[in-house]
């Protein structure tokens, strides 16, 4: 990990102009790890959940799992229809 210090005295020799290119970077950064930021026991609690649905999906053919994901939203969308 860097030396906070040291990252602390290079941003001292930045022009303004520098200075707003370094910000809008770490804007950047922070709003991806929003985004993509998830607790490791979510994670794990999801990975459990859909185990048996993965061990399941294992013997199917891509065309049975094209075909089971199509009468799903099929269902969904007739229930939000009604």
């Amino acid at each position: 990990m860097a030396n906070m210090e040291n990252v602390f005295k290079l941003l001292e020799t930045l022009n303004p102009d520098e200075l707003l290119q370094v910000q809008n970077y770490i804007n950047k950064r922070n709003e991806t790890l929003r985004v993509w930021a998830v607790n490791p026991q979510a994670i794990e609690a999801l990975e459990s959940t859909f185990a048996p649905i993965r061990k399941q999906a294992e013997s199917l053919s891509d065309d049975e799992i094209d075909a089971a994901i199509d009468e799903a939203l099929d269902e969904v969308r007739r229930e939000q229809r009604s």
